[in-house]
């Protein structure tokens, strides 16, 4: 990154070791580019750089992988929300429909009656309700 200054004697370890603290804390491909001599952050200064300059530098050029962090982890939730809802509109029970057969069979154990109530006879849903 120093090779495209003039002045790039006067940098010393502790100069260039703050520059390699900076750019650990972001991701390498982020790095390599910043540290570009002719692309990176070199092209945005005239003077050797401060650590503002590399930092803003790479905080630029790391904003759209946040972002398509951000929207992956949008889309998974969004899935998963819906992979819930359509998990719960398919828990509604089947109604169980049984043959004349097992009604009969019903019957004979005593869990039915033989015939069906009407509907004005007592306990049917029209008829009264004292019976």
């Amino acid at each position: 990154m120093l090779t495209g200054y003039a002045h790039k004697g006067q940098a010393d370890q502790n100069y260039i070791a703050n520059f390699a603290n900076i750019l650990t804390r972001y991701p390498r491909s982020v790095a390599i580019k910043c540290a570009h001599p002719i692309d990176g952050a070199v092209k945005e200064t005239q003077f050797l750089p401060t650590p503002a300059d590399v930092i803003d530098w790479c905080e630029k050029a790391s904003r759209p992988l946040r972002e398509a962090a951000a929207r992956e982890a949008r889309i998974e939730a969004q899935l998963k929300a819906r992979e819930e809802w359509n998990a719960a509109a398919r828990a509604v029970p089947a109604r169980k429909e049984i043959t004349y057969k097992e009604h009969l069979e019903l019957a004979a154990q005593g869990k039915t009656k033989v015939r069906p109530i009407g509907a004005f006879e007592p306990g049917g849903y029209l008829g009264p309700m004292n019976g």
